[in-house]
């Protein structure tokens, strides 16, 4: 009953792929749900159905193979967890591990809903070490795309800092961000005083 209603669900937003492939992925969240696992062979042994494990295992391998974006989903996520005007918080953060030799390295942009950060939009680095101002700015202006209309509370780590970044941010309507700050660095004052940030972050 699950699957059917959100399969139906599916098929209404128009996301412009085939009913197999979203058959497929109805059945894929569950499984998800069910193992906690993304590897594909264990996400086989649990898919509905009455084919062979390794039917349902060629079948997710052609369904990740076909170049299927996540950002079809954003959308369909905006419009049914934000109504217009809304207040949302954004998480921007990024992920790095490796696969073999090669750099698995991601920008991602969550939207906070109920304490869960659901992602929205990812960008793939290309490369190992932190990401730059010009991706930053790309995967923010993305998500206002998705947004606007909404106020925007941007949440990021250390790495998300730097003059021209915070400049950016600064110049957008409808948006606020907190971000953390190293606490090497120095500030400058109401007052034009240069101060230590450790020396006035002390209790």
């Amino acid at each position: 009953m699950l699957i059917h209603t959100l399969k139906k669900g599916l098929e209404q937003a128009g996301l412009g792929l085939s009913r197999h492939r979203i058959d497929l992925l109805c059945k894929l969240l569950p499984a998800l749900i069910q193992t906690r696992s993304v590897n594909l062979k264990k996400l086989a042994c649990v898919l509905p159905g009455f084919a062979h494990i390794d039917s349902h295992y060629r079948r997710l391998q052609r369904f990740f193979n076909s170049g299927l974006s996540p950002s079809i989903f954003t959308q369909l996520i905006i419009n049914k967890l934000v109504t217009t005007g809304q207040a949302v918080t954004l998480v921007l953060d990024r992920t790095h591990w490796q696969l073999g030799q090669t750099d698995l390295n991601l920008l991602c942009l969550g939207f906070v809903f109920q304490g869960v950060s659901i992602p929205l939009l990812s960008l793939s680095l290309q490369r190992p070490g932190n990401s730059h101002t010009r991706e930053q700015k790309q995967i923010v202006r993305q998500a206002f795309s998705y947004l606007k209309g909404s106020t925007c509370c941007l949440l990021a780590d250390r790495e998300f800092i730097g003059k021209a970044w915070f400049q950016f941010l600064l110049r957008q309507r409808n948006v606020s961000f907190v971000i953390r700050i190293r606490c090497s660095s120095w500030v400058t004052l109401d007052d034009g005083q240069l101060r230590h940030l450790a020396s006035i972050t002390r209790y």
